[in-house]
């Protein structure tokens, strides 16, 4: 299932109506269209790719490799998945997003997945396959949504 930038905007807005920071948020989406994984494709994609986003990496816990590199990189990959493994004809659906969350205690960053059938998730890559948080876990003060 592929889905227009605008529609996806819409939904992103909706779900952090109240938690953006004011003045200084920034949405961007890139591309005109995206896909819309399924819970199940997004899991395998981490498998695939467990070494690179998993706790275990060796630089973990240091500002060298901390939160945002691991967003960044999480996002950077599933490009180079859907590039080389999978083939869809748009970026996938997956993102990063920087606020305030439930399970830390400081500004924080993730990404973020609208998946097809169960909507849209927070996922921390630090955490690997055990990363998927509900959407609604994001307590606000966003600053910044990349798509």
């Amino acid at each position: 299932m592929y889905l227009q930038k605008l529609s996806i905007r819409d939904k992103i807005e909706y779900a952090l109506r109240g938690k953006l920071a004011k003045p200084n948020h920034f949405l961007g989406f890139a591309d005109e269209k995206f896909y819309l994984p399924t819970l199940t494709e997004f899991k395998k994609f981490i498998q695939i790719y467990q070494i690179t986003v998993s706790p275990a990496n060796p630089v973990k816990g240091t500002e060298g490799f901390d939160c945002d590199d691991f967003s960044y990189v999480c996002k950077g990959y599933v490009s180079i998945y859907n590039r080389n493994v999978v083939g869809k004809k748009h970026s996938w659906a997956v993102g990063i997003i920087w606020g305030d969350f439930t399970w830390v205690r400081s500004f924080h960053a993730v990404n973020w997945v609208l998946t097809r059938h169960n909507g849209l998730y927070l996922y921390e890559p630090q955490m690997g396959l055990n990363g998927f948080k509900r959407f609604r876990e994001c307590k606000g003060g966003v600053e910044l949504v990349l798509l």
